[in-house]
């Protein structure tokens, strides 16, 4: 299964070219090799006191784009006060200086170029904060919103209204992110996008992703990155674009860290802690999250069978509890081997149990709609889902974001068993449970998987206006679907094995991809075009029916960025990707689901990849107080995976998958943010989009054109007191979908939050849901028949967190608000200039 396929054995050809470039190209801090290009430049100073002239250790010096107010790197003052800020490219920037209780300095019209690579500020003053020494501190909180080139960030550290939530409640405050009732994610009306984990494909997808973020806690994640058209460095899966979750990874050389805990009134409760310790090369982190909660099923359908003559109808409702524990443990260690090359070794555990307990009730009704029968099926489950992430990186600097060498294995394993017992019984008149039990079954479903992936990514500048970046990936999966049930013989009285059910689903995939990417900047204008070719081996086995299927595949998916900053702040962009979707073995797999008999979901082993063809066009615009962007878009599919629902002979509604001939997406995007003298910080967003369906190709009924539209909007402010207030409002809209139409939805959230002990520690109150509105309703309708679904959220609660942080990190946060030096990328890893 691990023999090196046609296809690999080029590319590892390409793996040990690239794997001896750093030799033949590596330049040292004393000098250079022939050749290689001249060093990138240097930004340096001496902070000082305005009064004293003494030196100020640990201020913060951050390196601004003048173009588009992007944050580049920055540097801390050591104990005589100066600092020195490398690898910096040509270009034009501007320096803020930062102090806690001291006023920031600002340092305009700095420019670097290849003759005056150098630049010294000499010192730089910096007066003490009158409005501190009254006793009010001012801080200076990173913004929440930060433009980038390729992508905007959400920084969502401290953020009231994801105090003591979940990794899903965070996406769900993030501007173009929606998560429904089902916990599914989707970007710009797309459930088609990626998940990503500190950069790197999350190690788990579907209902087993969602358990995992649902368990996350809030406090651990740092920041949500949201790039709608990646370029060829990236795996091209997901239609709308990558969300990238980055974990919070505290840097230091002392020891620090924090607690807290939650609880609400929909009996969830959780809490986490952190720890980080630095000391000479070493620098590691640990984050563990606790959660239990319980969560309410209730909801409804109701069915006319058209296919039948007279028409009858089904009338389903549904009332549960499913319960969930989670615990999350994510570990960070890093090792500097030398000034240049860093190792590091990250782990994340995973581990998830819980149970389900739910009485669904059906009445079958005839044409006059009076009752034929009456039954309940009952439904008591549990199950464990256990993963493991493993990841070994090796990285090269020689010139940070500039000329670099990483590589990286990563092992993933995940073992999921559930076991569930179905009980079906007839009501009588008067609801008392019928004496004739008419089925019970037992099923056990087990899921074992393995992930093995080798990653090498390379850039490097060629001369001084070009850079370059190439990459090896290669990816090899192993997962087996195992279904066992067996029901009660009820003349024997005896259980026996349901053979026509049993299965074994076996799937393996390899992945193997090169890429280029080669990117430059003249002036205004920046510019990249890069391609990444992909060999796809993807086999399956069904043991039970003896059927083996094969899609095998190679595909190239190119990339194109042009960008022009016609003057500082204000930035346009033109993207374009080709992405995918690869079937998923849930989509696939032809034995679905049980738990409803009436309603049930298989996958189609005859699935194929679809493509999409993604452009963009952006507008940003920063100025001071606030943020603008406009970004139009269009995507246009083939092939396009969609969900088709059909009546069986028996009554059944199957609900499975189907490629359809083209699916075309457009519209406008606009997000904005407001900070009023830092007492008041609003933000919104408005995503406009139609979508146009043609599912001809399997049914007439299926085509559809849609047009939505979505908004959230929220405001922060901060009183004299200290205390915020924070209030968040989503809506969207009513929209048509393939064979059916889905309802508005509106949500109103309301958090408040208080530091205490200067700082340290901080209470949080949420209210969620505020007006109880939160639903989801929705009808699908065709020849054979025609249905409604009703399903409530159970969504208001309240909830009261608190966190506590020693050591010196509550002092480190404060410092280092105005910027993140592990950051200021712009496209794909390049300085932003």
């Amino acid at each position: 299964m691990l023999s090196l396929s046609p296809f690999m054995r080029p590319l590892l050809v390409l793996l040990l070219t690239l794997s001896m470039a750093p030799s033949a190209v590596a330049q040292t801090r004393g000098g250079q090799q022939p050749g290689a290009r001249a060093p990138s430049g240097t930004v340096g100073g001496t902070v000082v006191e305005a009064a004293t002239e003494a030196p100020i250790v640990s201020a913060t010096a951050a390196l601004w784009n003048a173009a588009d107010s992007s944050l580049v790197t920055g540097a801390i003052t050591a104990d005589d006060g100066t600092f020195s800020i490398e690898g910096i490219r040509p270009g034009q920037y501007y320096l803020r200086v930062s102090f806690v209780g001291y006023r920031t300095q600002v340092v305009d019209a700095l420019r670097v170029t290849p003759r005056e690579r150098a630049l010294d500020l000499g010192t730089i003053t910096l007066a003490e904060d009158t409005e501190l020494l009254d006793g009010v501190e001012v801080t200076a909180d990173r913004s929440f919103v930060e433009v980038g080139i390729d992508r905007t960030t959400y920084n969502v550290e401290n953020q009231p209204m994801t105090a003591g939530g979940s990794g899903l409640d965070v996406l769900s405050n993030i501007p173009s992110i929606e998560v429904d009732i089902d916990d599914t994610i989707s970007l710009r009306g797309s459930e088609n996008v990626a998940i990503y984990l500190n950069g790197r494909p999350a190690p788990m997808t579907g209902e087993a992703l969602a358990g995992f973020l649902s368990g996350l806690a809030a406090e651990s994640i740092q920041r949500v990155e949201v790039i709608p058209n990646p370029s060829a460095r990236y795996d091209p899966e997901g239609m709308s674009g990558i969300i990238n979750i980055v974990l919070a990874k505290e840097k230091t050389q002392t020891l620090g860290g924090g607690i807290s805990v939650n609880a609400n009134t929909n009996n969830r409760y959780g809490g986490s802690a952190n720890v980080h310790f630095g000391t000479g090369p070493w620098n590691v982190f640990v984050n563990y999250g606790l959660r239990y909660g319980e969560r309410e099923n209730r909801g409804s359908q109701f069915r006319e069978n058209r296919y039948l003559d007279p028409m009858t109808f089904l009338d389903q409702n549904s009332d549960g509890e499913r319960s969930r524990l989670s615990n999350t443990l994510n570990t960070t260690i890093d090792y500097r081997l030398s000034d240049l090359n860093t190792l590091s070794f990250t782990g994340l555990a995973s581990l998830r149990d819980g149970g389900t307990n739910t009485l669904n009730t059906y009445s079958e009704l005839d044409a006059t709609e009076a009752l034929m029968r009456r039954y309940t099926r009952r439904t008591d489950g549990s199950g464990d889902d256990f993963n493991m992430d493993y990841r070994l990186t090796f990285q090269r600097t020689v010139d940070p974001r500039s000329h670099e060498l990483t590589a990286e294995i990563n092992f993933e394993q995940e073992d999921e068993s559930e076991l569930d017992r179905y009980t079906e019984n007839l009501l009588m008149s008067d609801d008392a449970v019928g004496t004739p039990l008419l089925e019970e079954q037992a099923v056990e479903q087990t899921e074992d998987g393995r992930e093995l992936e080798v990653q090498l990514d390379y850039m490097r500048p060629l001369g001084e206006a070009l850079r370059m970046e190439a990459g090896f990936n290669s990816e090899m999966e192993w997962m087996d679907n195992r279904f066992y049930s067996e029901s009660l013989d009820l003349t024997a009285n005896t259980f026996r094995p349901d053979v026509n059910l049993n299965n074994t689903f076996a799937y393996d995939e390899q992945v193997h991809a090169a890429y280029g990417i080669l990117g430059g900047e003249l002036g205004p204008f920046g510019a990249q075009v890069g391609v990444r070719v992909e060999q796809v081996y993807t086999t399956f086995d069904l043991t039970t029916t003896g059927e083996a299927f094969d899609n095998s595949y190679f595909s190239a998916y190119p990339s194109a960025f042009l960008t022009y900053a016609p003057a500082e702040g204000r930035t346009v962009r033109l993207s374009y990707s080709k992405r995918v979707r690869r079937p998923n073995t849930w989509q696939l797999n032809p034995f679905g689901d049980y738990d409803d008999p009436t309603s049930r979901r298989v996958g189609n082993p005859y699935l194929d990849p679809q493509y999409t063809h993604a452009f963009e066009v952006s507008y940003a615009h920063i100025a001071g107080a606030y943020t603008l962007q406009l970004a139009p878009y269009y995507r246009r599919t083939v092939d396009a995976i969609s969900w088709s629902q059909r009546l069986t002979d028996d009554g059944v509604t199957l609900t499975t998958f189907e490629n359809f001939a083209t699916e075309n997406s457009y519209g406008a995007e606009v997000i904005g943010t407001l900070n009023m003298d830092r007492w008041l910080r609003a933000r919104g967003s408005f995503n406009l989009y139609q979508r146009d369906t043609d599912g001809s190709n399997v049914n007439s009924e299926l085509s559809s054109s849609a047009l939505g539209y979505s908004t959230r909007v929220s405001a922060t402010a901060t009183l004299p007191t200290g205390v915020k207030l924070e209030l968040s409002q989503f809506y969207r809209s009513p929209m048509n979908v393939p064979g059916g139409h889905i309802d508005a939805f509106t949500r109103t959230d309301l958090a408040v939050q208080r530091d205490l002990l200067d700082g340290r520690a901080s209470l949080s109150l949420r209210a969620s849901d505020l007006f109880d509105t939160m639903g989801f309703n929705m009808w699908r309708e065709s020849s054979q028949y025609y249905q409604t679904f009703e399903r409530d959220f159970n969504a208001q609660a309240l909830q009261v967190s608190l966190r506590y942080n020693f050591g010196q990190q509550d002092q480190q946060r404060r410092r280092n608000r105005g910027g993140d030096y592990e950051g200021g990328e712009g496209m794909d890893g390049m300085p932003m200039q």
